[in-house]
């Protein structure tokens, strides 16, 4: 039954996601993969406006009148899909992998930055105005961080009325359609051989790094990591992780001394997590967004470079300037580079094409940062990074030379063979390489200077940058080289080469795909990893206490929970999940994220530290400190072990007000404390 719920939901999605990209394309004369991903970010962008006047609440009334309204259109419209059947095929190429990897391994756990994700999107799931409540920090609410894309999540799960672990992995999925569908359009206005189109998306979709080729040979256990977190990383290990031919590479590298403890923390690592990468990890983190926003500026800018007609110029325009002001809100990080290419590719048609009409420009360029403002208001005027500052990249920061060239080996190639296809009759293209060129030594003459220090002192810079100017090529120039008017041969062959060579990580990703247990396939919410913890011999069948625990507070009128915190823990840890899952928002959840966000506000780490005193039955005051909090639920004990001595220590303290319902079937006792209402009236 699971598989066929999934089934009907996630064809109504689509059904409705391609009613809308078919009512695009008829009223503006966008093309269709442009098309698609413009009309969800304008959608999702007008009720992110909206709801900070007004909250929506739940939108699942909705969905049979745009369903039906979807039918129609497609019925009308279907000569337009048939016509030009390709920006929706690469949309449902990307869908569909993404989905192989979320439904085969939908858990959204604690093993990474999934939780912390789906607490945004829960966040947004309540429907309440916006800004809407942390859920994880009751009662703040989400004013400290770049969530677009989490908003949209919550507002297609809303609309589809799903759980947010179900929309967090769907909405995973469309992201990742919206990057193939418009970078197929881009790509088309420079070849018409599908070969050619198939590999340079394919490239996109599974390649990897320039390291790929090389860690295989380097590293013992490779892993699908290993090659994203090449520098200063992998090409720093210790002999027993190297091989031979690793170990010689790292003393080319760093040197003949050993790698010790104390050494390694002066080797600067420099991770560069890929699209294709970030696709099968499944963190719904914001490079995804801004992968989505890079290749939807691009394709606005290849519709401008055909030079259209009067009205899909303006729509394309409007397009590609609201991309940059849509990039502080989803990916902070790539916003100066993203605000670059959007002028960039203003520049260039100015000069080459044709001169814009001012007041279209400007008329289309003011309408995103309008319906943007209400959010402006408040996240612009956020301290999170009044510490950070923009510095030069010092001496002993740079990339180490043989590592940099190993990873980046693809992108240099092609700005190299850029200057050769863009020949004759066409050297205006060359100013493409020239401005991958440009950001390559830009990356590597400033960083930012965040919370990170020592050997992550250039992490963040080159997590977020190197990835996005890597897309940027692949994108951009890749299509350039294999254009049908490229002359150059070598250019050609050249890129064939360097896109074959990163379809090596596919094989990688393969593996990893093959090689890890499925115990939750099809179980979209996410939850699963729960729900088979803390199994009970005297339960029925395959009932779990915390599964129990689900039903129950899923059921629940809303209540603040407090859920155990982990000692000496405040962050990739159980606490906070079961609080997601049911849609209750909780004392605190990842304390440590949540300091992170809001500018390690001192008030965030004396709660966790209450709650910790809490649980051990040390708190003083703990029915004050429940009642302060509004405390309503409380889980017991968690992901901790059972202690029957504490349990009466805590059921003394709290008895009078809070009366406990108990899951398990005998000792020791697991449950919920749940507070008598009637005392508080």
């Amino acid at each position: 039954m699971n598989h066929l719920f999934n089934l009907l939901f996630i064809t109504v999605l689509l059904l409705n996601l391609l009613g809308l990209a078919l009512v695009t394309v008829q009223y503006t004369g966008l093309t269709p993969g442009l098309a698609k991903s413009a009309s969800v970010l304008a959608i999702c962008l007008v009720f992110f406006c909206l709801e900070h006047f007004v909250g929506l609440g739940a939108l699942g009334w909705l969905l049979p009148f745009c369903t039906v309204g979807a039918l129609w259109v497609i019925w009308k419209e279907h000569r337009l899909l048939l016509e030009n059947p390709w920006g929706e095929l690469a949309f449902l190429a990307g869908f569909g992998y993404a989905l192989l990897w979320r439904y085969t391994y939908p858990d959204l756990d604690a093993s990474s930055e999934k939780l912390a994700d789906l607490e945004f999107v829960a966040s947004y799931m309540t429907g309440a105005r916006l800004p809407a409540p942390d859920l994880w920090l009751h009662p703040y609410t989400l004013t400290q961080y770049y969530a677009f894309q989490h908003y949209s999540a919550g507002l297609m799960g809303r609309f589809l009325n799903v759980s947010c672990g179900t929309a967090y992995n769907v909405a995973y999925c469309v992201a990742t359609g919206l990057v193939l569908a418009p970078a197929c359009d881009f790509v088309r206005f420079f070849t018409t051989s599908r070969a050619r189109q198939i590999l340079v998306l394919a490239a996109l979709l599974v390649g990897g790094t320039g390291a790929c080729l090389i860690t295989p040979f380097t590293v013992k256990n490779e892993q699908t990591f290993s090659s994203m977190r090449f520098v200063g990383s992998a090409d720093a290990e210790d002999d027993s992780v190297l091989t031979p031919f690793g170990i010689a590479l790292r003393k080319m590298e760093y040197g003949a001394a050993p790698i010790d403890a104390a050494r390694h923390e002066t080797i600067l690592e420099m991770p560069m997590e890929i699209f294709s990468y970030v696709v099968h990890l499944g963190d719904y983190h914001a490079p995804l967004g801004g992968y989505v926003l890079l290749a939807t500026a691009l394709a606005a800018f290849g519709l401008l470079l055909g030079k259209p007609e009067a009205v899909p110029r303006r729509w394309a325009t409007g397009v590609l300037t609201g991309t940059a002001p849509l990039c502080i809100f989803t990916n902070t990080w790539t916003f100066p580079f993203q605000s670059m290419l959007v002028a960039g590719c203003l520049v260039f048609l100015w000069c080459y094409r044709e001169r814009p009409r001012w007041e279209e420009l400007i008329g289309t360029s003011l309408i995103p940062w309008l319906l943007l403002y209400p959010a402006f208001t408040y996240f612009l005027s956020r301290t999170i990074g009044a510490s950070m500052k923009i510095e030069l990249v010092g001496p002993g920061q740079h990339a180490p030379v043989l590592s940099y060239l190993l990873q980046m080996w693809p992108v240099l190639g092609l700005v190299v063979l850029a200057w050769f296809a863009a020949g004759k009759g066409r050297k205006e293209y060359r100013w493409f390489a020239v401005v991958v060129a440009f950001l390559l030594v830009l990356m590597e003459t400033i960083n930012i200077d965040d919370i990170y220090s020592g050997r992550f002192e250039r992490f963040n810079t080159t997590l977020k940058w190197w990835p996005w100017v890597g897309m940027l090529s692949f994108l951009l120039l890749a299509p350039l080289n294999l254009a049908d008017a490229t002359k150059s041969k070598v250019a050609r062959l050249g890129t064939i080469v360097i896109l074959l060579g990163s379809l090596v990580f596919a094989v990688m990703l393969g593996r990893e795909f093959l090689r890890r247990p499925r115990t939750a396939v099809g179980q979209l919410d996410g939850a699963a990893w729960l729900r088979q913890a803390g199994q009970d011999p005297r339960s029925p069948q395959n009932l779990t206490i915390n599964g129990s625990i689900l039903n129950y507070l899923g059921a629940r009128p809303g209540g603040v929970t407090l859920e155990t915190v982990v000692p000496n823990r405040m962050s990739f840890v159980e606490t906070g999940a079961i609080s997601l899952f049911t849609g209750h928002p909780t004392v605190v959840g990842w304390a440590a994220h949540e300091q992170l966000w809001r500018g390690y506000q001192r008030d965030i780490e004396q709660r966790w530290n209450r709650a910790n005193e809490f649980f051990r039955g040390q708190l003083p005051s703990a029915l004050d400190f429940l009642a302060e909090q509004d405390v309503r639920f409380i889980l017991w004990p968690g992901s901790q072990d059972v202690d029957p001595t504490l349990f009466q220590k805590i059921q003394g303290q709290i008895g009078s007000r809070y009366f406990f319902v108990r899951f398990d079937e005998g000792q020791p006792l697991k449950g919920i404390w749940e507070r008598k209402e009637w005392v508080n009236k």
